[in-house]
């Protein structure tokens, strides 16, 4: 494979490599490793970082050194966090009142915590959507120049 090949199939491993897409960049990766690495699907270095040592076809302390300078690679490029750290972060997040001092207490307290994602289900008629609305216009009375996000299915989903 030369090397616009190469680059081509790097470039389509890029779709999903959170920023940190380019395999060349990795220290320890020449176009030979790459070639590798693309033939075991390995398209980008956030795939080499999250790869295992013996899925990546090479020697197995060879892979451990890749994997460890793919994650190094990756965390300057994107945010890594601990479970500790999101902890921490959500503890900070406004909170919004459902309305209800009851639901409030089950959820904590103080409510919906903001930028975290809800699924509410159940019987028709049960106030899903109502819940829903009051959520609005409490974020909306609180900051009324924000932008609000909500995704409402009034559909089931069937599994199969």
């Amino acid at each position: 494979m030369n090397e616009k090949e190469l680059s081509g199939k790097i470039i389509e491993g890029m779709s999903q490599g959170f920023g940190c897409n380019d395999l060349l960049e990795v220290r320890g990766v020449d176009e030979l490793t790459a070639e590798k690495l693309l033939s075991r699907g390995i398209g980008n270095a956030f795939g080499l970082a999250t790869a295992s040592p013996e899925d990546i076809g090479l020697p197995i302390h060879t892979g451990r050194k890749l994997i460890y300078n793919a994650q190094e690679y990756c965390a300057k490029k994107i945010k890594i966090s601990t479970g500790t750290t999101l902890l921490q972060e959500s503890e900070t997040r406004p909170r919004l009142t459902s309305g209800s001092k009851k639901l409030d207490q089950i959820l904590g307290g103080t409510g919906f915590e903001t930028q975290k994602v809800y699924e509410i289900y159940g019987p028709e008629g049960t106030g899903k959507t109502n819940l829903l609305h009051q959520l609005v216009c409490t974020a909306l009375k609180k900051r009324p120049d924000s932008h609000k996000r909500v995704l409402h299915l009034c559909s089931s989903f069937v599994n199969h």
